[in-house]
């Protein structure tokens, strides 16, 4: 979520009810809203996962606009500032240099009134707590609610259902998993709140997570952190992948980094918000490179496009010299292997001071990249998989657009490492690139 925005002080609680004194901390955030959504945001960071808040509410749920319209009034039955201090003047607004910026002690602050619905949403909030917030206004519409009150653990379980979502492996190609995971995941279509965990055992139990292999899961890390996701294969790792949250992500843990780890149930008319689709996590994939063909110092390869937002994007000697790269990256940029062109991209990476890779792809590719050429289809159409049947099981059939690119080095053994697919061309932004001097570059 960022950078603290606030401190937050416990000043009073009384039963369902709660008065806090909340301080502007970052200059970013001279707004204290006199909202619910925000105040519920709020509670929660003050909660610690076993208190009856957390088991109820996750953070994922206070930035979903959907979940708040729709519960939030389940919770909290009001919000209002009794007290407004120390706001910027209008001449400080305008003025970054006004003396009231200097003086962080005299930033805004309030003091909000909370009502709850029920004690227990509020009962971990004892006078005096402090703790840092970055909370912010996700909507401003919430829907009239029951009130909600504390779950009785007499509750419906459920392993399988519309609560979890197939996701085909092809769309985890970035991680280079290889060709040995599941041809399909399950993975939660909803926050954390919605599910439990079941069957908790320690990372060295692999007898036990062998046959949780591609299925939905949560984990404890060391530090007391708790997530979801989908167990994807063991080994000197255990590798997790996490499509909440709207993010895409990866996790490689040995076993000392958890304590333990339990197989996803989904509690039976939980309260949620957006659900997560095969749409939205298509959406967010790269083009992937699904063939690759070679003729001396030609390679031709065939890209598929996942969705119309992440079309191919080839325009510069620079893009097309690490488009040849990205077989040989590993995460945060670590070339790898003996191929010839990671081993002179080592080389001229450390002659310009180990710049970003970027950056020497802009500094050398004309040396290395005789020519390049990259064709659309004529007319592109993407499927909607959210409309189609088992589109997981048949993902690799549907009928995506395909992209071709040609691109002609010097050398041709620029292209030694080549046959090699798939690969993602997850293509961060590479400078125009710089003339180059003298004859091109060769191997050795």
């Amino acid at each position: 979520m960022g950078s603290d925005l606030y401190d937050v002080r416990v000043r009073s609680r009384d039963g369902a009810s709660v008065r806090l004194d909340v301080k502007v901390v970052h200059p970013d955030s001279m707004v204290l809203p006199e909202d619910l959504g925000f105040a519920l945001m709020v509670l929660r960071e003050g909660a610690e996962d076993t208190d009856p808040l957390a088991a109820e509410v996750s953070f994922e749920n206070t930035m979903d606009a959907a979940w708040l319209t729709r519960w939030g009034k389940g919770f909290l039955r009001s919000v209002s500032i009794e007290e407004l201090r120390d706001a910027a003047p209008p001449e400080a607004e305008r003025d970054h240099e006004h003396p009231y910026w200097k003086d962080h002690a005299r930033w805004m602050s309030a003091t909000y009134a909370i009502d709850a619905t029920h004690p227990a949403w509020v009962r971990h909030l004892t006078p005096g707590k402090t703790f840092p917030s970055r909370a912010f206004s996700e909507t401003d519409r919430y829907d009239e609610c029951a009130p909600v009150a504390p779950s009785t653990g007499e509750e419906t379980l459920r392993t399988e259902g519309d609560a979890f979502l197939e996701i085909p492996r092809e769309l985890l190609t970035r991680w280079r998993l290889g060709s040995k995971i599941p041809a399909r995941l399950l993975h939660p279509v909803h926050a954390e709140s919605a599910y439990l965990a079941l069957e908790k055992v320690p990372p060295s139990r692999r007898a036990d997570l062998e046959g949780w292999i591609g299925e939905p899961i949560r984990y404890e890390d060391r530090f007391g952190r708790v997530r979801d996701g989908a167990l994807v294969a063991l080994g000197e790792w255990l590798t997790i992948v996490d499509f909440t949250s709207g993010t895409a992500g990866c996790s490689r843990l040995p076993e000392r980094d958890l304590r333990w780890i339990g197989r996803l149930a989904y509690r039976e008319g939980a309260r949620t918000g957006e659900r997560l689709t095969l749409g939205s996590i298509v959406g967010r994939t790269p083009p992937t490179v699904i063939a690759t063909r070679k003729t001396g110092a030609t390679l031709q390869l065939a890209i598929r496009c996942h969705h119309e937002r992440k079309r191919p994007r080839v325009e510069s000697a620079g893009q097309a010299l690490a488009v040849l790269a990205a077989p040989l990256l590993e995460p945060g940029d670590r070339l790898v292997g003996d191929a010839p062109l990671a081993r002179r991209l080592e080389a001229e990476k450390k002659a310009g001071g180990r710049p970003f890779l970027s950056e020497v792809y802009a500094r050398v590719a004309n040396g290395y990249v005789k020519r390049f050429e990259l064709r659309a289809p004529p007319h592109p159409m993407w499927p909607d998989v959210d409309a189609i049947p088992d589109a997981a099981a048949r993902y690799d059939t549907l009928p995506w657009p395909e992209w071709e690119l040609t691109i002609e080095v010097f050398d041709p053994a620029w292209l030694a490492h080549f046959p090699v697919a798939p690969f993602v061309l997850d293509g961060g932004s590479v400078p125009e690139p710089a003339p180059w001097s003298g004859p091109p570059a060769s191997w050795p």
